[in-house]
Parts: C-alpha cells; structure tokens; sequence
C-alpha cells in the first residue's frame, strides 16, 4: 500500500521576513510551536530557519555581550578603582583606616 507524502505534510507554513528580528523570530517559535520558518524576501523564499539556528544566534550574541561586560568590570577595574588608594601612604605619612565599631 503506497500513500502519498501529501497526507502526512502541513501545508500551514509560518514565514517572517528577512529583517524579522531574533527575538521576534523566537517568540514566534515559542508561541506558535514550530520548530521551522520560512525566511522570505520581496516574495522569494530565502529558506528554512529553524530553532537551532535561532539558539546558536542568541548564544553568540550572549556570548559578545557577556566578554563586553567583563571587559567593562574585570577585576583589573576593581583593582584600580581607587577606594584603597586613600589608605595607602602618601609620601612619609600614614594615613589611618578608619576603626570598625
């Protein structure tokens, strides 16, 4: 018995446009459970995104901005960020740290 592919297709495609936006793109795949869109441009399918590509895209842009991040607040920032600098000596003179209470 042979049956044709077409009665185990969905012919219900989900597309976005070219310049969809990540984000969008993956609330569309979270809210509208598929796991596959067709990325189209002035009326030409440009082709099949699926969620992989959309996780390994929000990885890589979460992977830049953590490593900008740690650029900003390494801990060579913190090492010179001065707060122990007044209780160091200045010249011949001490300065005193304040005394816990």
């Amino acid at each position: 018995m042979k049956t044709a592919i077409g009665e185990y297709m969905d012919t219900n495609i989900v597309s976005a446009p070219a310049d969809t936006s990540i984000e969008k793109l993956q609330d569309m795949y979270l809210g509208l459970f598929v796991r596959h869109i067709l990325i189209v441009r002035d009326q030409a399918c440009l082709g099949l995104l699926s969620i992989g590509d959309i996780l390994r895209a929000l990885m890589v842009e979460k992977d830049e901005e953590i490593r900008k991040l740690n650029r900003i607040a390494s801990w060579e920032y913190y090492e010179n960020w001065g707060w122990h600098h007044k209780y160091q000596k200045k010249g011949n003179q001490k300065q005193n740290k304040p005394k816990n209470k």
